[in-house]
């Protein structure tokens, strides 16, 4: 699992080695996301979700892959879209986190691509997804944004996650 603080900022330090990093690209709602492959699990062919009562927002409920129920958020409400609903064509990615492994729905996972830490720009105006997503990036003919996997579920957020998936593991065992 994903360990220690990610930063997607080049060190402002003067002669600080840079390198490229390698990142998942996946597109939903418009946009093009950027997840550092260290956080990704696997790539998964969406599936039922079920609800989740008591999730916070964001959390669209929980998916079951190889008998493991995780929860599902949909890109377009991590960035402030309207949620449409799941479909087969979507994606689940696996993010692992140090809080606990999620599952991101997206339209596609597209490529996996590196990317030079110096044309990351902190984002210019805060987007309504809060948080998680971190910087932008130029690529080609392509303005990506990245997603810190830390970042997906605030704190309280996280804390909601667990109290309601503590309800539905009682009611299961």
């Amino acid at each position: 699992m994903h360990s220690g603080t990610t930063s997607f900022y080049p060190s402002s330090r003067p002669g600080a080695v840079t390198t490229a990093r390698a990142f998942l690209l996946v597109a939903g709602g418009g946009l093009r996301l950027a997840l550092p492959v260290e956080a990704v699990g696997e790539i998964h062919r969406a599936a039922r979700i079920d609800a989740l009562p008591g999730a916070p927002a964001g959390v669209d409920g929980l998916a079951n892959l190889r008998g493991r129920p995780l929860p599902v958020l949909d890109l377009r409400g991590l960035s402030g879209q309207r949620s449409i609903p799941n479909s087969p064509d979507q994606q689940f990615v696996t993010i692992l986190s140090e809080r606990r492994p999620v599952l991101l729905r997206v339209d596609r996972a597209l490529d996996v691509v590196r990317l030079d830490p110096q044309s990351f720009h902190p984002v210019p105006v805060p987007l309504e997804g809060g948080d998680c997503l971190t910087a932008v990036a130029a690529m080609e003919d392509d303005l990506l944004v990245v997603l810190d996997p830390e970042r997906v579920l605030s704190p309280e957020a996280a804390d909601r996650l667990a109290r309601a998936l503590a309800v539905v593991e009682g009611a299961d065992g």
